[in-house]
Protein backbone atom coordinates (compact mmCIF):
# COMPACT_ATOMS: atom_id res chain seq x y z
CA UNK A 1 0.00 0.00 0.00
CA UNK A 2 2.77 2.40 1.04
CA UNK A 3 4.52 1.89 -2.52
CA UNK A 4 1.46 2.35 -4.32
CA UNK A 5 0.96 5.89 -2.73
CA UNK A 6 4.78 6.64 -3.45
CA UNK A 7 4.34 5.39 -6.81
CA UNK A 8 1.12 7.81 -7.38
CA UNK A 9 2.98 10.89 -6.43
CA UNK A 10 5.57 10.52 -8.46
CA UNK A 11 3.89 9.62 -11.27
CA UNK A 12 2.39 13.34 -12.46
CA UNK A 13 0.14 12.44 -15.45
CA UNK A 14 1.84 10.14 -16.87
CA UNK A 15 5.29 11.08 -16.21
CA UNK A 16 7.53 8.11 -15.32
CA UNK A 17 9.23 8.55 -11.77
CA UNK A 18 12.59 7.94 -13.36
CA UNK A 19 12.19 10.67 -15.85
CA UNK A 20 10.89 12.91 -13.15
CA UNK A 21 13.96 12.24 -10.96
CA UNK A 22 16.06 13.08 -13.87
CA UNK A 23 14.10 16.39 -14.56
CA UNK A 24 13.93 17.75 -10.97
CA UNK A 25 18.16 16.76 -11.12
CA UNK A 26 19.02 18.53 -13.61
CA UNK A 27 16.90 21.15 -12.42
CA UNK A 28 18.67 21.16 -9.05
CA UNK A 29 21.63 21.54 -10.89
CA UNK A 30 20.77 24.30 -13.06
CA UNK A 31 19.64 26.17 -9.92
CA UNK A 32 22.87 25.40 -7.71
CA UNK A 33 24.96 26.90 -11.15
CA UNK A 34 22.74 29.68 -11.19
CA UNK A 35 23.11 30.50 -7.63
CA UNK A 36 27.30 30.33 -7.97
CA UNK A 37 27.29 32.67 -10.51
CA UNK A 38 25.29 34.89 -9.08
CA UNK A 39 27.12 35.12 -6.01
CA UNK A 40 30.33 35.30 -7.92
CA UNK A 41 28.97 38.63 -9.79
CA UNK A 42 27.76 39.69 -6.89
CA UNK A 43 31.14 39.54 -4.62
CA UNK A 44 33.19 41.48 -7.68
CA UNK A 45 30.26 43.96 -7.62
CA UNK A 46 30.78 44.59 -4.06
CA UNK A 47 34.47 44.39 -4.29
CA UNK A 48 34.27 47.89 -7.24
CA UNK A 49 31.57 49.32 -4.87
CA UNK A 50 33.83 49.59 -2.32
CA UNK A 51 36.61 51.00 -3.51
CA UNK A 52 34.32 54.18 -4.45
CA UNK A 53 34.64 55.64 -1.19
CA UNK A 54 38.79 56.26 -1.71
CA UNK A 55 39.71 59.93 -1.38
CA UNK A 56 41.87 60.71 -4.16
CA UNK A 57 44.30 63.49 -3.73
CA UNK A 58 45.38 66.52 -6.46
CA UNK A 59 48.71 67.46 -6.76
CA UNK A 60 50.16 70.38 -8.75
CA UNK A 61 53.63 69.93 -9.75
CA UNK A 62 55.66 73.30 -10.87
CA UNK A 63 59.16 73.73 -11.88
CA UNK A 64 59.54 70.09 -9.63
CA UNK A 65 58.12 71.30 -6.73
CA UNK A 66 54.79 69.41 -5.77
CA UNK A 67 51.78 70.87 -3.86
CA UNK A 68 48.83 68.29 -2.22
CA UNK A 69 45.62 70.64 -2.70
CA UNK A 70 43.39 70.69 0.39
CA UNK A 71 40.48 68.84 -1.28
CA UNK A 72 40.16 65.84 -1.90
CA UNK A 73 37.40 64.15 -3.72
CA UNK A 74 35.87 60.34 -3.57
CA UNK A 75 36.35 58.14 -6.15
CA UNK A 76 32.68 58.10 -6.90
CA UNK A 77 32.27 61.40 -7.87
CA UNK A 78 35.72 61.74 -9.63
CA UNK A 79 35.22 63.71 -12.95
CA UNK A 80 36.84 65.85 -15.16
CA UNK A 81 33.47 68.59 -14.38
CA UNK A 82 34.64 68.34 -10.16
CA UNK A 83 38.38 68.37 -10.73
CA UNK A 84 37.56 71.63 -12.97
CA UNK A 85 35.41 72.64 -10.10
CA UNK A 86 37.96 72.46 -7.26
CA UNK A 87 40.55 74.00 -8.97
CA UNK A 88 38.31 77.11 -9.49
CA UNK A 89 37.08 76.89 -6.03
CA UNK A 90 41.14 76.71 -5.06
CA UNK A 91 42.07 79.85 -7.48
CA UNK A 92 39.42 81.97 -5.23
CA UNK A 93 36.68 81.25 -7.97
CA UNK A 94 38.85 83.47 -10.92
CA UNK A 95 39.46 81.85 -14.36
CA UNK A 96 42.44 79.54 -14.61
CA UNK A 97 44.50 78.26 -17.75
CA UNK A 98 45.90 75.14 -17.26
CA UNK A 99 47.49 73.27 -20.78
CA UNK A 100 48.01 69.88 -19.02
CA UNK A 101 44.11 69.84 -18.81
CA UNK A 102 43.64 69.63 -22.88
CA UNK A 103 45.96 66.97 -22.77
CA UNK A 104 45.29 63.21 -23.82
CA UNK A 105 47.45 62.51 -20.70
CA UNK A 106 45.51 64.32 -18.44
CA UNK A 107 42.20 62.53 -19.46
CA UNK A 108 43.87 58.99 -19.38
CA UNK A 109 44.76 60.38 -15.37
CA UNK A 110 40.96 60.26 -14.81
CA UNK A 111 40.06 57.46 -16.84
CA UNK A 112 42.56 55.49 -14.37
CA UNK A 113 41.28 57.14 -10.96
CA UNK A 114 37.54 56.35 -12.03
CA UNK A 115 38.47 52.53 -12.49
CA UNK A 116 40.60 52.31 -9.34
CA UNK A 117 44.13 52.24 -11.01
CA UNK A 118 44.79 54.90 -9.06
CA UNK A 119 44.77 57.40 -6.07
CA UNK A 120 46.25 60.41 -6.84
CA UNK A 121 45.87 63.07 -9.80
CA UNK A 122 48.92 64.89 -10.47
CA UNK A 123 48.69 68.29 -12.85
CA UNK A 124 51.69 69.78 -14.47
CA UNK A 125 51.95 73.04 -14.93
CA UNK A 126 53.56 74.95 -17.28
CA UNK A 127 55.01 78.23 -18.45
CA UNK A 128 52.39 80.50 -19.35
CA UNK A 129 49.57 78.79 -17.21
CA UNK A 130 47.57 80.63 -14.82
CA UNK A 131 47.10 79.22 -11.74
CA UNK A 132 47.26 80.70 -8.03
CA UNK A 133 48.88 77.96 -6.18
CA UNK A 134 51.44 79.52 -3.95
CA UNK A 135 48.57 79.42 -1.57
CA UNK A 136 48.81 75.63 -0.47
Amino acid sequence: MVQLLKNQYLNIRGIESMEFKQIITWMDWATIIFAFLAMFVSGINFYKRMKDNDEIQICIIYNNTKKLMPIVILRKHFTRAEVQGVLRALNYGKLYSIKYLLHEKFSKNILNIQNGKSKKLNIILEEGDSFDWSNY
